[in-house]
């Protein structure tokens, strides 16, 4: 069995600076790791910043390397028990590597590129990516023994660290990838109703699956034991951002850990990890102990593992009020360890989300009906769903869905023959316009023949029946739920 299957979970991830490696203690690094109960920790290594001596043109290396070397740290580590995972971000490249490869870099449709702080956004279909990260991750594993790969700000991205969106890229590579991919150009606009549109989302989709793919495979080739994020574990974040409106969304951790868990057959190790900052414009303050104490107790409470983030080193952090709270709630998770292992979801309530990241407003109502009426729940995401044994659930929650693949809508009309209770609100379709009428197809199980009008004006609609339609819900009878194999429409806005 794997290390990460077999010894705890308790992860520190140092985002360190290029500066915070100029004077670094091996030894004061893991007696800080060890005061804070820590089993594992993230360290900065290969991409945009070489955190050790490369060889590898265009691997941009670290000026300050002048403490303690990768090595020296990760041989330490080992020596005290604790796992180290390797950060990288080939997301990006400094300045003077974008002017010689140029053809690397992410294009808008006018052809500028992603620049931030002098860092230029690289594209997934451009060769940095494709090709020579895998030289980088070749001469890091080998000479430096990390135990695991966390790639940091993967796939398309599309906005900056300001939150400027730039649209999907353009590239050259982009645009011969997916004309080799669909026979197509790129889509001219970001348009949920185009056809084309669609064929580009999936092509993401195919890239990605296909990029991790590769990963995982020439990682395990390397050795077994290395875990490798979103297949032996996944990352995730609870997070503030000063810019956003408030309230923040205080269940934030625990819908995180449900939902990357789903329905528990994955097996996959939920790291989901207390961001300290309150957004990025602020990344040397902490938001405070109590939020921490919060997100953290909700891991435990969902399954997932205990993680905790914060930009550079423990020993030279300007803010450290939340270091207590968190070393307390580390040091109860290891004296309790023989408790909280092996444990499973017993939840009878599946709740699917659309998205991994953010969770839409009609799903955090439900999440927070159901956390405070004291209902266990599970939640799924689309993928995990089309592979999930619906059976398993009493009811499962569908929260304005929109958009069904038909897999989905053939799993869900079939769980209700079955017997099974689907509670809908808001739209719930397979896919519009799939079946060649021109109109959207609604699930068989919801009872919605055709759409007649759409009414996005109205705050609000009831639905009332007539006498003999009745008969049809016969839980309406006394307001008491009838027999199994029902569909509950909650009209809305």
């Amino acid at each position: 069995m794997p290390w990460w299957k077999e010894e705890p979970w308790r992860m520190i991830q140092t985002n360190l600076r290029e500066i915070d490696m100029q004077d670094l203690s091996a030894e004061r690094f893991v007696a800080d790791l060890k005061d804070f109960h820590a089993t594992v920790v993230l360290l900065n290594a290969a991409g945009i910043s070489a955190g050790y001596d490369t060889k590898l043109p265009y691997h941009s290396k670290n000026p300050y390397l002048t403490g303690d070397s990768l090595e020296r740290i990760v041989d330490l580590c080992h020596e005290n028990g604790i796992r180290v995972i390797a950060r990288a971000d080939f997301s990006k490249v400094k300045k003077n590597v974008y002017e010689m490869h140029p053809e690397w870099a992410f294009r808008t449709e006018h052809g500028d590129v992603m620049e931030q702080n002098g860092f230029i956004q690289t594209c997934l279909c451009g060769d940095y990516q494709q090709k020579f990260a895998f030289e980088i991750l070749e001469e890091l594993f080998g000479r430096i023994p990390f135990d695991g790969l966390y790639c940091n700000m993967g796939g398309f991205q599309t906005r900056d660290y300001e939150f400027r969106d730039y649209g999907f890229c353009h590239c050259r590579s982009c645009r011969e990838a997916f004309r080799s991919y669909s026979g197509k150009e790129l889509p001219v606009q970001r348009d949920s109703s185009d056809p084309v549109w669609s064929e580009y989302e999936n092509f993401q989709k195919y890239m990605l699956t296909d990029y991790r793919k590769r990963m995982t495979s020439f990682l395990k080739d390397i050795s077994g034991e290395i875990c490798f994020d979103d297949v032996d574990y996944a990352r995730i974040e609870a997070a503030t951002e000063v810019s956003t409106r408030l309230p923040h969304w205080i269940y934030h951790a625990s819908s995180n850990c449900r939902a990357i868990i789903g329905d528990g057959t994955s097996g996959i190790i939920c790291s989901n990890t207390s961001v300290s900052y309150p957004g990025y414009g602020l990344r040397h303050a902490s938001v405070s102990p109590a939020l921490h104490a919060m997100r953290l107790w909700q891991n435990m409470a969902n399954l997932g593992a205990l993680d905790y983030y914060l930009i550079g080193r423990l020993d030279t952090a300007t803010d450290r009020s939340a270091f207590e709270t968190v070393k307390r709630i580390f040091a109860f998770r290891e004296k309790h360890d023989a408790v909280y292992r092996n444990l499973h979801s017993t939840a009878s309530v599946l709740l699917r989300r659309k998205d991994r990241w953010v969770a839409t407003e009609e799903e955090k109502g439900w999440i927070r009906v159901l956390t405070e009426a004291h209902i266990p729940f599970a939640e799924i995401l689309p993928d995990a769903m089309r592979q999930a044994d619906l059976t398993r659930y009493r009811v499962v929650i569908l929260a304005d869905e929109g958009k069904l693949e038909r897999q989905e809508g053939d799993m869900i009309d079939k769980y209700v023959l079955q017997g099974g209770i689907v509670i809908a609100s808001g739209l719930n379709r397979i896919r519009e316009y799939s079946n060649g009428s021109g109109e959207p197809e609604f699930l068989k199980s919801s009872g919605i023949l055709k759409l007649e009008r759409e009414d996005r004006q109205a705050m609000s609609a009831q639905l009332f029946l007539e006498k003999e339609e009745k008969q049809a819900f016969p839980f309406l009878s006394g307001h008491r739920c009838g027999s199994s194999g029902r569909y509950l429409l909650f009209p809305g806005a």
